[in-house]
C-alpha cells in the first residue's frame, strides 16, 4: 500500500476541517496557530 495518497487525502481531509473551523471560531483559530508556532520556535 503506497503512503503518498493517503497522505494526501489526509491533508485535503485536514486543510477542509481547518477551513469549517476558522468559518466557524472567526479569530480563534489564527490566535491558537500563532501560539502553537510561537510555542514551536521557543
Amino acid at each position: 500500500m503506497d503512503s503518498k495518497p493517503t497522505c494526501i487525502t489526509f491533508f485535503l481531509m485536514l486543510s477542509t476541517v481547518f477551513m469549517i473551523i476558522s468559518t466557524n471560531s472567526g479569530n480563534a483559530l489564527p490566535t491558537s496557530l500563532r501560539s502553537i508556532f510561537t510555542a514551536n520556535k521557543s
